[in-house]
Formats: structure tokens, sequence, C-alpha cells
């Protein structure tokens, strides 16, 4: 059994930290979008996207590891659940938001135990 090696960020933590707060208020940003039509929520699936895909460059990008276990734990924050016989629009909208709010609360998690995560050349 092969041990992983601990990954370590190679860019400075406080930039880190300004970047991952970045993507957080964008998603807040998302979260507080009023979605009322098909057309809309379409718009809003394809920002939701191009945010998600972001963060998760972001996060192979800044450590020296780009199969690093902060991204492996972004990519986990959200669980799609499945759903049985028809669905209303409402539902469509909430079940985006959940995964908005699911990948808040991975980038939150990651922030919160920055001060543990070691730097590239500081032991």
């Amino acid at each position: 059994m092969r041990k992983e090696t601990k990954s370590y960020l190679i860019i400075e933590k406080m930039d880190f930290s300004q970047k991952v707060n970045n993507r957080i208020s964008i998603g807040n940003e998302l979260l507080s979008k009023q979605i009322t039509s098909d057309e809309a929520l379409e718009k809003f699936k394809t920002e939701v996207s191009k945010w998600s895909n972001y963060n998760l460059e972001l996060l192979k990008q800044s450590f020296n590891n780009t199969n690093n276990e902060y991204q492996k734990e972004y990519k986990g924050s959200y669980r799609p659940r499945g759903y049985l016989g028809s669905h209303l629009f409402s539902e469509d909208v909430e079940r985006k938001k959940k995964e908005v709010s699911s990948y808040i609360k991975g980038l939150e998690k990651i922030l919160d135990k920055l001060d543990l995560i070691p730097v590239e050349g500081i032991v």
C-alpha cells in the first residue's frame, strides 16, 4: 500500500486565502440570484459550472500536486441526490443552489485548516 504524500501550497497562504475568499464571495452572489424562468435557470447552471470549474483549477494550481487532497475534498463537497418522478422548476433551482452552497462549505473547510497546510520551502 502506497502512502500518499501530503500536498503543500506553492503560493503564499495570504494570496491563497484571498483567492479562495473571492471565490466564496462569488458563490454567495450566485446564491442570491433570483431565478424566475427556464432561460435564467440554464444561464445559472452555466455560471455555476464555470464557477466550480475555476475553483477546482485554483485548487489544482495552488499546490505542488495537481491531484491533491484539497481538490478531492472540494469535489466531494457535493453529492447529487437522485430524484424520482417529475420535478418542478423550483426544485431544479433549489437543487442547483444546494450544489453552490455545498461547494462554498467545501472551500470554507479548506480555509478553516489553512494554518495547518504546509507551504513550499517552509518546513
